[in-house]
């Protein structure tokens, strides 16, 4: 372990194990959340749960060898989701183009980094309306979890459990059990919380399933021993599907479209890689006395690679994971805490099946306990400023009801712009406001001359 310099890092062998452990407990939700959201557009549910497992593995790898940072690497919770809103809003279903988007936001990241001008990209949008579209994701993510729990629908097709002399819907159990689960769990010990309570909610499920038809699943038993074969062919349902090229032009409203989601992506992808590397080193930074500053920008550049990752396998895209913290905390200083995590990863594809045949149960505590994770940003917009909080307030309304997260962004961006203009206060905008505003006229007059 000569490589990782352990010792120069005051660290050793076993504490960067623990580390790495822990921050996979932290973050293992995302290998039950990824496959249920991205499904819901279209996708193959094996092939995305393969894919997620496949580019989180790789570009953590990557991490390890090149930057040496404890940081851990998967599908991003806020992306995901934005990638099933923009399949079904701006791609009327073609989860391909989502891909295409994915693949190109990590081309134009890696550019951004190799040409020096990545701290511009990230001045382009002001932080509360880049927050309040993570945010605004979060509040979508929140209420098609309340909608998947079938709690008012009265539906005979929907199968139930009788729990006390009511019916309930599986979803409905899930949510509850997981929201107990999660309370307790955050009170008494708070690593991997979200882990720990998706997991007692597909427990339960199971355990409801064999009552119910009293026989042990052990089908679900014997198939967890033939993962590799299944590992092997599910990645291909959906790995280097892109659109042929004449879909991709065939009109202007997909031009349209992809240059909006590339650009939102982007963005997005850069804010919360930026905030998130920031935070999680920051333990590090303060007790390693080695600490290169400059592996920051190394780490942005893996987010870059992720992303293009992400695209071939067939998946959202990765980011760096907020969960990692949980790992430099416990001690975690080098790349050897991102091998273990990286090696958990690739051992949970066993569990593969585990993890399907409890959906139905996690979905919705997925989504809502996720989607309450990631609308807790909205509180460190600066509600002081009130342009900028104008702006991130509606940002924020309108992604959450409307689903929208381009153009309710890009119109977030073309208010806060305006605003400042007509207040005569064009000195707080920042460099690079010009590329967001005219992208954002672009958009008015696309959608003006589509419907005209």
């Amino acid at each position: 372990m000569d490589f990782f310099n352990l010792k120069l890092h005051n660290t050793d062998l076993k504490t960067e194990i623990m580390s790495g452990i822990t921050t996979f407990v932290s973050m293992a939700y995302i290998l039950v959340v990824n496959p249920i959201i991205l499904s819901r557009c279209g996708m193959e549910y094996d092939g995305v749960l393969v894919a997620t497992v496949v580019s989180s593995v790789f570009t953590m790898l990557i991490s390890a060898f090149y930057t040496k940072l404890p940081i851990a690497y998967a599908p991003g919770l806020s992306m995901n989701y934005y990638f099933v809103i923009i399949v079904n809003l701006e791609y009327g279903g073609s989860w391909k183009m989502a891909l295409l988007a994915t693949y190109l936001s990590g081309i134009i990241i890696i550019a951004a980094v190799c040409g020096g001008w990545y701290k511009k990209l990230l001045g382009i949008v002001p932080d509360g309306i880049k927050k309040a579209i993570i945010a605004g994701v979060g509040l979508g993510a929140l209420r098609s979890g309340i909608h998947f729990t079938y709690i008012f629908d009265h539906s005979s097709s929907l199968e139930r459990y009788n729990v006390f002399g009511i019916s309930l819907t599986g979803q409905t159990i899930g949510l509850f059990t997981a929201f107990f689960a999660y309370v307790i769990v955050r009170k008494f010990y708070r690593k991997g919380a979200l882990t720990i309570s998706l997991l007692v909610a597909a427990i339960v499920g199971i355990l409801l399933s064999v009552l119910k038809k009293h026989n042990i699943p052990t089908e679900m038993l014997e198939q967890m021993a033939a993962k590799a074969e299944f590992s092997l062919g599910a990645i291909r349902n959906n790995a280097f599907h892109f659109p042929h090229f004449s879909e991709v032009f065939q009109n202007i409203g997909t031009v349209h479209s992809l240059i909006i989601s590339v650009f939102v992506m982007t963005v997005t992808h850069f804010f919360d890689a930026n905030a998130t590397i920031t935070a999680v080193l920051r333990p590090v930074q303060q007790d390693d006395m080695n600490f290169d500053p400059s592996s920051i920008k190394k780490s942005v550049f893996v987010n870059g690679v992720g992303s293009i990752i992400s695209g071939c396998a067939g998946t959202s895209s990765v980011t760096a994971y907020t969960e990692s913290v949980v790992g430099t905390t416990a001690g975690g200083r080098t790349g050897v805490s991102t091998l273990v995590t990286a090696l958990c990863f690739g051992v949970s594809l066993i569990f593969h099946d585990f993890f399907k045949k409890s959906e139905s149960f996690v979905m919705a505590p997925a989504l809502v306990v996720s989607g309450i994770l990631i609308t807790k940003i909205i509180r460190e917009v600066d509600w002081h400023k009130r342009i900028e909080a104008v702006s991130a307030a509606y940002t924020f309304i309108a992604i959450g009801l409307s689903y929208d997260v381009g153009k309710s962004a890009l119109n977030g961006i073309f208010l806060y712009i305006i605003l400042n203009l007509l207040a005569g206060r064009k000195e707080e905008l920042k460099p690079g406001w010009k590329v967001a505003f005219w992208i954002a006229i672009e958009n008015l007059l696309v959608h003006v001359f589509i419907h005209l």
